[in-house]
């Protein structure tokens, strides 16, 4: 098998988790300021975003001999 590295896998996580934290804490602040629009566009928008990394990582998949994608978060030892 081989191992290909890609960086975009941790976006797929990360991206909705911070539009929720977002909208988690200036959600509210948001909506009185410009109304729901801006909650309604990040909360749908990183969940967008985050599909389409997903179809790039999966479109690398299926290019990737052996298919096997490794993202690495953090090195605890190096061998």
């Amino acid at each position: 098998m081989t191992f290909v590295e890609h960086d975009l896998i941790k976006w797929i996580v990360i991206l909705p988790l911070a539009g929720a934290i977002v909208n988690g804490f200036f959600g509210k602040a948001l909506t009185a300021r410009f109304g729901n629009k801006p909650v309604s566009i990040i909360g749908c928008g990183v969940v967008l975003a985050a599909f389409a990394l997903s179809l790039a990582v999966f479109a690398r998949l299926l290019g990737t001999p052996g298919r096997v994608l490794v993202d690495r978060l953090y090195t605890w030892f190096e061998s």
